[in-house]
């Protein structure tokens, strides 16, 4: 928000889309190994005048996702489930039919045990949440997914490059995170020096 703020010169209204997890709200427990998503989207905003401390944000963050309950699904399963969707769908579109706003979309893979799948070669070293290289259907996108060593959270996002450019000079998010930092745990960073290793370089529009 931010970075758009200083881009456009002015402040504009910003919608945020959060994927949630239906499978973990089901009654009836799946198959861990059930491959398809299962998922509903929440959605809150920001107008231009609103306060956009982090703490505020966050707590509307935590209450919309709050609302895609058990007990949304159970309206959603019934014989009135379309009208549940529509009604969950009925705030974003109120709030998109008042005028253009950026919108950020996104979306956790976080205790999903990715780091943990073998397909015969070994679990993987480092997983790439979805980014998608001078498409627009990716900007605005932000995949969160556990990291494979330590503790902590991957951000992988995805923005307009004069926009990326911007978000990465922020004061606040390097205060408290490191920008493209290496896959590897840190007594392998090592290994990148040596000239038979590989060094993974991310675009700025990832």
């Amino acid at each position: 928000m931010a970075a758009s703020k200083e881009n456009h010169g002015f402040q504009k209204p910003s919608l945020l889309s959060h994927m949630v997890n239906l499978r973990r709200k089901l009654t009836s427990t799946l198959s861990k190994d059930l491959i398809g998503n299962l998922l509903w989207f929440t959605c809150i905003d920001c107008q231009a005048n609103d306060e956009t401390t982090l703490d505020g944000l966050m707590k509307k963050v935590r209450e919309c996702i709050s609302k895609i309950d058990v007990e949304f699904v159970k309206k959603a399963q019934g014989d009135k489930g379309y009208i549940a969707m529509m009604e969950s769908m009925k705030y974003m579109r109120e709030i998109s039919s008042k005028g253009t706003m950026d919108v950020f979309n996104f979306t956790s893979w976080c205790k999903m045990g990715f780091c943990d799948l073998d397909f015969g070669w070994g679990k993987p070293c480092w997983l790439n949440g979805m980014i998608g290289e001078g498409s627009r259907v990716f900007w605005n996108t932000v995949t969160l997914m556990d990291t494979n060593y330590g503790e902590g959270i991957e951000a992988w996002v995805s923005l307009d490059e004069k926009e990326m450019g911007i978000f990465q000079g922020n004061s606040e998010l390097l205060a408290f995170a490191s920008l493209d930092p290496s896959p590897l745990p840190k007594d392998e960073v090592v290994a990148l020096n040596k000239p038979h290793a590989m060094n993974i370089q991310i675009d700025p529009i990832n």
